[in-house]
């Protein structure tokens, strides 16, 4: 369901380049292909479950889990999308524009 809200919420927004290993040898990496309707479910994913940790366990695990998912998971997938939108509003849509229509 996240995928299909933030589909909805920025239709314009689609697959990107992402180099990978960029720890390794320069000039010797390979790319692969993101995709930035499913990143931003997967950061919304986590972030609810933060929020769900706070609100139902406690603090401690909340912010270890943060912490946590942000270091194995979401944190590339945040960085690897903040580099595509930057590619995207400045050099393929001008303003970055939010769909017209009523927010779900």
């Amino acid at each position: 369901m996240r995928r299909e809200v933030a589909a909805r919420r920025f239709p314009q927004l689609g697959y990107y380049n992402i180099a990978g290993n960029i720890g390794g040898e320069p000039l010797n990496s390979e790319m692969s292909v993101g995709d930035s309707i499913d990143d931003l479910a997967d950061l919304l994913g986590d972030l609810v479950e933060v929020l769900w940790r706070w609100d139902n366990t406690s603090s401690i695990d909340a912010l270890w889990h943060l912490d946590l998912s942000y270091r194995q998971h979401w944190g590339s997938h945040l960085r690897a999308l903040q580099l595509y939108l930057h590619e995207f509003s400045t050099h393929v849509h001008s303003p970055l524009q939010a769909p017209s229509g009523p927010r779900n």
